[in-house]
């Protein structure tokens, strides 16, 4: 079979090598001249891995021939002597490939197809989100992989947060999986508000991921519950008392009480101190503390002053000589 010839072959996609998975396209090839002998022209898809042959037409003498399987499913045909055509229905194999045609002898152009695979899911880790305050917060959202790459979004609590993350991409045949990192540091403040994340790769495609409640977790917060200056009557019973005004976790808290000047000697563990018959040296500064899985609370104090009962008395206005008289 004569099959030489010098020609030059132009490779088109119709309507364009921007396709999606699913989408027919045609791929035409136009010679720039008639042949003058037999032609044979190899339709051909070159992926990362190798080369396959689509379809084969065969000219002669103005007559155009071709395997019978190429007809049905690829819908091949010599559309005149210089015009031949295929279609191919993109499949997620063809994403990034290259398509061109060749003769014996000649090559065309070669296009990429560049397949749309609108993003599906994105995934945010974590799926339970506990920092402690002062900390960062260490969340990772990971897309499905599509085409183009997804760009993603961070929210807290509908403020954009993006600028605090840092995102990688992952390519496996021709699809793009976007991996985005956050760090951000996390204060009190930030206790219940919501984290997430969004990705987008095309128009009008957009996915958001669940939506995380974050706990920020923070050392109780405590004051005295009377006045911070206490006055008790020698030998009576004084109770001073503390409370937790904040605290997360606010359960399983412990608690000491202490002499200021002694901190390391506890007198009582709880809210409530009660000190039965309490003397004049017992008067001093007392500091309380709340304890619980995250820290120490800053300690609240309260200035006890111990009265003589004759003090007291005289303070009060009474005379004890009348009241011996009566």
């Amino acid at each position: 079979m004569d099959v030489l010839f010098n020609t030059g072959i132009t490779l088109s996609v119709v309507p364009s090598s921007n396709v999606e998975v699913g989408q027919i396209v045609t791929i035409q090839c136009e010679l720039d001249k008639t042949p003058n002998s037999t032609l044979v022209m190899f339709f051909e898809v070159q992926s990362p891995s190798n080369v396959s042959t689509v379809c084969i037409l065969v000219m002669t003498n103005s007559e155009c021939r071709t395997y019978d399987d190429c007809v049905p499913f690829y819908n091949t045909f010599c559309r005149n002597s210089t015009l031949f055509s295929t279609q191919l229905n993109i499949s997620k194999n063809w994403i990034g490939a290259s398509v061109f045609c060749r003769t014996f002898n000649e090559t065309s152009n070669s296009v990429v197809l560049m397949a749309e695979v609108p993003v599906s899911s994105i995934t945010l880790l974590p799926t339970v989100i506990s920092v402690i305050a002062g900390q960062q917060m260490n969340l990772t959202c990971e897309t499905s992989y599509c085409n183009p790459p997804a760009n993603i979004t961070w929210y807290k609590s509908l403020n954009d947060i993006t600028n605090q993350s840092t995102s990688k991409t992952y390519i496996v045949d021709g699809l793009t999986k976007t991996v985005s990192v956050l760090l951000s540091p996390v204060v009190k403040a930030d206790n219940r508000n919501q984290i997430y994340c969004i990705a987008n790769n095309t128009r009008n495609t957009e996915v958001s991921s669940s939506i995380r409640t974050l706990d920020v977790t923070y050392k109780p917060e405590i004051k005295p519950i009377l006045s911070s200056l206490y006055s008790v009557i020698e030998g009576e019973t004084a109770t001073i008392l503390c409370e937790v005004t904040d605290a997360n976790p606010n359960t399983s808290i412990t608690w000491r009480w202490f002499k200021t000047d002694r901190p390391n000697i506890v007198l009582y563990n709880g809210p409530n101190y009660t000190i039965p018959n309490i003397q004049r040296v017992g008067s001093g500064s007392y500091s309380c503390t709340a304890n619980n899985t995250v820290g120490t609370s800053e300690p609240a104090t309260i200035q006890v002053d111990v009265q003589s009962y004759i003090r007291r008395r005289v303070e009060w206005g009474v005379d004890c000589k009348e009241e011996e008289r009566n």
